[in-house]
């Protein structure tokens, strides 16, 4: 339990940072990604709270991307209010668009995995009881 709740700890943090940093963003399609992934982020903490050992499935994912995505953009928002650095900071703005669309698109991966596994589990149990009761169990 203790390493659920740390881990949960951990994502909340991530989040709030990720919150923080969404919020300085100047940029419309930028902010609108940024609100996309902090929704499907918080969709699988919210499958994560509702099913406490599906968290060992994600823990992978947890651990790395919403940590490194809030320090990518707490490093973007740094930069980009560098005026020296408009040219590059053009092109780290696509860069960014394209990478929160691949972490929201591995988000959705994610939450959609757990939820067939669950899926999954209650196919079982269901085949597992028709048995049981074809053989008179009880």
């Amino acid at each position: 339990f203790n390493e659920y709740k740390s881990f949960m700890d951990k994502l909340d943090s991530h989040k709030g940072t990720i919150e923080k940093e969404v919020k300085l963003l100047t940029d419309s399609s930028l902010v609108g990604l940024g609100n996309e992934f902090l929704h499907s982020l918080g969709d699988l903490r919210i499958r994560l709270a509702e099913e406490p050992l599906s968290y060992k499935k994600a823990k992978q994912y947890i651990n790395y991307f919403p940590e490194t995505t809030s320090k990518i953009l707490t490093q973007y928002n740094r930069v980009s209010k560098d005026p020296q650095l408009a040219a590059e900071n053009e092109k780290r703005k696509g860069e960014l668009n394209q990478l929160l669309h691949e972490v929201i698109k591995t988000t959705e991966q994610v939450r959609a995995k757990l939820k067939a596994d669950e899926t999954l589990n209650l196919d079982v149990e269901i085949t597992a009881m028709k048995k049981n009761i074809e053989f008179g169990g009880y």
